[in-house]
C-alpha cells in the first residue's frame, strides 16, 4: 500500500504528492505521457508547478502544450494506472 503524503506549494494549494517516476498523462491531451522526474520548490515549499515531468513524445508535448510544456499545472496531469 503506498503512502500518500500531502504537500503545500507555495502558492497555498495543498495536494497529495505523486513520487518520482509515477507515470503520468495530461488530462487535456490524454495522448501525451510521460514520468514525473523531480518535485520542484520554492523558497522551502513545492512550487506552485510541482512536477518535473519527462514526456514519452518531447514533440507532441512541445507541439500542444508550448516550449515550457516539462512544468505543466498541477490540475494538468493525472496519475495512470499500471
Amino acid at each position: 500500500m503506498e503512502k500518500i503524503i500531502k504537500g503545500l506549494t507555495s502558492d497555498g494549494i495543498e495536494f497529495d504528492v505523486l513520487p518520482i517516476g509515477t507515470p503520468v498523462q495530461h488530462t487535456k491531451y490524454p495522448e501525451i505521457t510521460g514520468k514525473i522526474y523531480s518535485h520542484e520548490f520554492c523558497k522551502g515549499k513545492f512550487s506552485a508547478l510541482p512536477y518535473g515531468v519527462d514526456w514519452d513524445n518531447n514533440r507532441l508535448a512541445h507541439d500542444k502544450l508550448g516550449m515550457l510544456n516539462m512544468w505543466p499545472r498541477l490540475e494538468s496531469i493525472t496519475k495512470m494506472e499500471e
